[in-house]
């Protein structure tokens, strides 16, 4: 848009060169106010690579003009010639300690907020004293421009794929830039050197990536520099400064390497010392949880004084281990900084961020987890590319064989998680076939059998094999008979789920493994007129298990909740608050004997070793395998179960066909809202029992208290997540509280 002049200045008697607009797109408005902004540009970066200006002024025709410093020399698309086809090493050295200091200049520029936009080996001049100038600030801009209606500027061969597309301006496309120019210095071959222009441009927009040349004998050591400078976005130095230091380190040589390997030798040692204090921590705690189960909750401070002490001694340790663990990483990050390229400090950290990653996400930790695989990702050179993809197997083994297995996966639509078909996985067995990484539901269907719902979680680098605690082979999915299961029941396949980790929920559990052996839980809560039936049982006399209040504080029984017809059979009445408990609600008011009696009752009818579900089989049949906060996914809204926000007004129990969305992923229904279900266990403040990684029966117990789970119709909606806890006194009764039956399957 300009052409260049060499001038006389007569006031100062210098030469100078002069730039003015061309006199045929002098009448461009647009232009004109692109050439003086350059102007204006330039003369506010005050730096020894960027050039000067000394006037901005305008012609008697009225075109732009400004005056610079004359400057002899040859552009650095000259010196690159001159170094190719077989450049020396130290050649090429001499040429990047130029090219260095053009860095520099940009690296001026970018913190002061301007990005150049059009860096490439033409508009950098080298002096004959050593002198660099990078020249040419036509395109330049500041950082918080706008892309909005503009139109792609600049040369595509050292344009940045951001650039291409106009995406909002970064000073990391300047940096893309000078990665091209330095590997074109170091190659003598630009990016896409067979293409032309628009072909380079379209590349780039649509994601093409060219290939990195390999580097000459004794600068191998460059590609990682220029890898760098020329990564997707979020991978690349983040402005010339932080390119320029990657260069400098690789300049400054083996002084740099040396003091890098000190650092990682120190760090090396300490390794061991963080393990072992981890170690004797963990060792601590176990002894500490281990003698507090041999003393009760109202044991005197002097009993309780030598477990508190273990606990102090393992809080001490655990200190000690993150102090060490803290100074581990700062000593690989020194020795980064004074040899940024050193892989072995990019090993050491990647081992350790990947650990951390993995236990974050062991532990249901998402922000941690993604700040940590930022982490991983920046230290990565390939040793875990595997786990950073994210992808999993699945193995299954049905019995009988031969099941066709179709696979669904859960995506989120309007905040709850809808499986949608993915693909037909043929027949069982299946083995080690490869998933990315997510939350599936597998549709298991054999002739003459029940269609099985079987969720699978497959988790980064994980292999969902089926195999049981202790076993070593993959235990097979039974598949019920056609008609061994009843309208109102729910087939748990056996496998492997994740009980607790969700620290928002009301007294939760920590995150733990568990196998679960296969069995049958009622689809509904036990209902007004399922109860009916067993209270009202001809020559039964088990009208002392009908509802009612709870009990006076001497113990004496509250009185019933039921009224009797004219033939002495129980029917629901109006209660105290006018309202009436309809048969398609679930029973309530029924302490844990009740709901024992009734299960003892269903037993006998029905020939199946029927129960109240442990807390675990209870868990497992809400959430399924992928650690889900609510049956339905992970985000909560009052409108999907029966809770105290609902609808508007006071709210009461509901039917419990109600609410079709209070649903998990194996068809169980209202478990996070409507009554809340009491369970087999007794309350055990360390969770329930799980012996080898194996949920099993709780022993049979006449305590006090009670477990119950899920949420109900006068609680807000924080407490239907799934991981709340929550017990009762077995005696006690309550409007909020009643009961589904589980069973052992196959039995």
């Amino acid at each position: 848009m300009g052409e260049v002049y060499r001038a006389w200045d007569p006031i100062l008697e210098r030469h100078v060169a002069l730039k003015l607009i061309r006199a045929e797109r002098a009448s461009d408005k647009k232009l004109q106010e692109r050439f003086i902004n350059e102007a204006r540009l330039t003369a506010q970066l005050e730096h020894p690579g960027i050039v000067s200006v000394y006037s901005l002024e305008k012609t008697e025709d009225g075109r732009a003009l400004f005056t610079m410093p004359e400057f002899q020399g040859r552009t650095l698309r000259k010196v690159i010639q001159s170094l190719h086809p077989d450049p020396e090493p130290a050649a090429i050295r001499r040429e990047l300690v130029s090219f260095l200091r053009a860095c520099q200049a940009v690296a001026y520029a970018h913190d002061r907020g301007v990005i150049h936009h059009d860096i490439k080996p033409s508009n950098i001049m080298v002096g004959s004293f050593g002198e660099v100038l990078v020249l040419d600030w036509g395109l330049a801009c500041r950082v918080d421009t706008q892309t909005a209606g503009r139109t792609v500027a600049g040369t595509p061969r050292y344009m940045s794929p951001a650039q291409a597309r106009l995406e909002p301006h970064s000073p990391s496309d300047d940096v893309y830039a000078l990665g091209a120019v330095m590997l074109e210095i170091v190659t003598g071959t630009p990016p896409f050197p067979d293409l032309s222009s628009r072909a380079v441009l379209s590349a780039l927009q649509s994601g093409v990536r060219f290939a990195i040349p390999a580097m000459p004998p004794g600068l191998t050591d460059l590609t990682e520099i220029c890898h760098l400078a020329l990564a997707p976005q979020h991978l690349r130095p983040r402005d010339a400064g932080a390119l320029s230091a990657l260069l400098s380190a690789w300049l400054d040589g083996s002084q740099a390497k040396s003091r890098a390997w000190s650092l990682i030798a120190e760090a090396d040692a300490l390794h061991p010392t963080i393990e072992t204090l981890r170690t004797a921590a963990k060792t601590l705690r176990d002894s500490a949880k281990n003698k507090l189960r041999e003393v009760s909750l109202y044991a005197p401070t002097q009993k309780k004084r030598p477990i508190w002490k273990l606990e102090d001694q393992a809080a001490a340790q655990e200190r000690l281990a993150e102090e060490s663990q803290r100074r581990y990483v700062r000593l690989l990050q020194d020795a980064l900084k004074g040899s940024p390229l050193s892989s072995a400090a990019h090993e050491r950290l990647a081992d350790h961020y990947q650990r951390r990653h993995a236990l974050a996400e062991q532990a249901g930790d998402s922000e941690t987890a993604a700040e940590l695989e930022e982490r991983l990702r920046a230290h990565d050179r390939g040793a875990h590319a595997e786990w950073l993809a994210g992808d999993g197997w699945l193995t299954l083994h049905t019995s009988p064989p031969g099941a066709r297995v179709t696979l669904s996966r859960y995506v989120e639509e309007d905040r709850r998680l809808v499986s949608h078909f993915v693909a037909d996985l043929g027949e069982t067995p299946i083995f080690h076939h490869r998933l990315e990484r997510g939350r599936y539901l597998l549709f298991i269907t054999a002739e003459g059998c029940e269609t099985v719902r079987y969720p699978v979680s497959i988790e980064r680098n994980q292999h969902w094999d089926g195999i049981a605690p202790g076993e070593s082979a993959p235990t097979p999915i039974p598949l019920p008979s056609l008609g061994t299961l009843s309208e109102g029941e729910c087939y748990v396949p056996p496998g492997w789920f994740t009980f607790g980790g969700d620290r928002q929920a009301m007294l939760p559990h920590h995150a733990r493994r568990v196998w679960m052996d296969g069995f049958i839980i009622q689809k509904f809560p036990v209902t007004n007129g399922d109860y009916l039936d067993f209270i009202n049982e001809p020559g039964s006399s088990h009208e002392e298990w009908a509802p009612r209040e709870r009990p006076s504080p001497s113990g004496e029984p509250g009185p019933l909740l039921v009224g009797q017809d004219v033939d002495g059979r129980y029917i629901l009445v109006e209660d105290a608050d006018g309202d009436i408990w309809t048969q398609e609600m679930p029973v309530t008011y029924v302490d844990w004997a009740s709901t024992c009696a009734y299960a003892r009752w269903r037993s006998e009818r029905t020939g199946q070793p029927w129960r109240l579900p442990t807390e675990l089989e209870w868990e497992k049949a809400a959430r399924g395998a992928d650690r889900r906060i609510y049956p339905w996914g992970d985000y909560g809204d009052p409108t999907w179960c029966q809770c105290r926000d609902s609808g508007p007004g006071r709210q009461i129990a509901s039917s419990v066909e109600s609410f079709p969305l209070d649903v998990s992923p194996y068809g169980v229904r209202g478990l996070a809202g409507n009554v809340i279900d009491w369970c087999l266990d007794p309350w055990l403040p360390d969770g329930p029992t799980i012996v080898n990684d194996r949920g099993v029966l709780p022993p049979q117990s006449d305590d006090i208290r009670h477990m119950m789970r899920g949420g109900y119709w006068y609680r807000d909606i924080s407490h239907a997540r799934i991981c709340t806890r929550t017990s009762m006194v077995s005696t006690g009764r309550d409007g909020g509280r009643g009961f589904r039956l589980a069973r052992p399957w196959p039995g």
